[in-house]
């Protein structure tokens, strides 16, 4: 597992973020070591995890079959390399069972109810989804989107990196080392 990756891959990005307190309900987030980057850290609500997505309706409805309670996310800016932002959230749900559940949606819907992403066949851990929004040439300045999620007891971690420069062995770099860290 390549862990340098990081020391000197992570590209150059402007943030424009609001800070958040996380709220007392909201999942402890460990910090991902991710060298060079600057985070903001955020709790969000079904609606706000919704917010951007495609399809809004259905993740708020996979969220809700889910029993989700309350998510924080860490954003992460800056440093070099393939993945100049990476979002790490962890959503915390109803239970084992309803953390299954949402995971168990990612693979069959939520690509296309998310971010028009399809599976990917990294090499990552068991039970980790991968989904891949590649750019369709439309936008000369589109990068390639990659969302990953795995199952933490009765959380659900996500990792979303985007990058003109990131590539399927950057992605199985971050995730292994998130998973190490933050699982």
């Amino acid at each position: 597992m390549r862990k340098s990756f990081w020391l000197g891959s992570v590209g150059a990005a402007l943030m424009l973020a609001a800070c958040a307190t996380p709220s007392a309900g909201a999942p402890t987030l460990a910090a991902a070591p991710l060298p060079g980057m600057t985070a903001v850290e955020a709790t969000l609500d079904e609606d706000e995890l919704a917010a951007d997505a495609p399809d809004p309706a259905a993740v708020r409805r996979a969220l809700q079959d889910a029993g989700f309670r309350a998510a924080t996310e860490r954003t992460y800016a800056g440093g070099g390399g393939a993945f100049p932002r990476v979002v790490v959230r962890l959503l915390a749900l109803g239970g084992e069972q309803g953390a299954t559940s949402f995971l168990d949606w990612l693979r069959t819907d939520g690509g296309t109810a998310l971010f028009t992403g399809v599976p990917s066949a990294l090499e990552v851990p068991s039970g980790v989804v991968v989904l891949l929004h590649e750019p369709d040439g439309c936008c000369p300045r589109e990068a390639p989107v990659y969302l990953a999620a795995w199952q933490r007891g009765t959380d659900v971690v996500t990792v979303k990196a985007s990058g003109r420069e990131g590539t399927d062995r950057a992605m199985q770099d971050l995730v292994e080392t998130l998973w190490e860290e933050i699982s």
